[in-house]
């Protein structure tokens, strides 16, 4: 397969260097992407490029920081996405598996939230009748 394909922005380190071109340097694309999606709207041009630039390198702004602690789920997949190492990063299916493990996760934690506060109300509810 070639390496010269796809836009410099989204390109893993070893397509950049001339290597081979395969699944691995999808999911680093997918990695730029994914932190893409999950960052802050960049102001101008040059702050996305710099940005991306810089966790295209590991080195993530104190944003994506505050965001890591609060969704560590996704940190962690993005990090194993951008990692310079094509096998340290997951398949395609890994990706997936992840994203439905995250989901359900996140359904949990709603549903939970939800439930405590209808189980609040109910209590609110009942302490106002014994009034």
């Amino acid at each position: 397969m070639t390496s010269q394909i796809g836009t410099f922005t989204y390109a893993s380190p070893e397509q950049i260097d001339g290597g081979e071109y395969n699944s691995s340097t999808d999911m680093f694309s997918l990695g730029v992407i994914l932190f893409e999606m999950c960052h802050l709207p960049f102001s101008t041009g040059m702050e996305r490029m710099v940005t991306i630039s810089n966790a295209r390198e590991g080195v993530y702004g104190t944003y994506w920081e505050s965001l890591s602690k609060s969704n560590p789920g996704i940190a962690t997949l993005l990090n194993q996405l951008l990692s310079t190492t094509p096998s340290k990063r997951p398949t395609a299916a890994n990706v997936v598996e992840t994203c439905e493990m995250l989901k359900s996760q996140i359904l949990n934690t709603a549903a939970d939230s939800k439930r405590n506060e209808l189980e609040a109300e109910k209590k609110l509810s009942r302490d106002q009748w014994r009034l």
